[in-house]
């Protein structure tokens, strides 16, 4: 059974990725000047407004690191293993060491 830890909502800026299917949501940060930083300016892809808040472990769940000193989500990829490689030794470490957790959330558009 997943964790339950005390989180609230972090709001954050990404750009949406269109394919023909699905679209996916990439570098979420606080400001849209960071996500524009991460931009292609020769592909068209908007820059949403979302809502990320703790979720649950589903096959397609994003994953987040809850920041405890920053009170905020960090870290927004989609999929697991996405955030797992930005910690040099592995999430675990900078859990045991009380920093924070890597937890699945949701994404709601504002």
């Amino acid at each position: 059974m997943e964790e339950l830890m005390l989180t609230k909502p972090t709001r954050l800026f990404c750009q949406e990725w269109r394919t023909s299917d699905k679209a996916t949501l990439w570098d979420f940060f606080p400001s849209q000047m960071q996500v524009r930083m991460c931009m292609d300016e020769r592909l068209p892809n908007p820059i949403v407004e979302v809502e990320v808040s703790q979720g649950q472990d589903m096959p397609d769940s994003y994953w987040a690191w809850w920041d405890i000193a920053g009170q905020r989500w960090t870290m927004v990829f989609p999929n697991k293993k996405l955030v797992e490689i930005c910690f040099p030794y592995g999430s675990k470490a900078e859990e045991d060491r009380g920093r924070g957790k890597l937890l699945p959330v949701k994404i709601f558009r504002l």
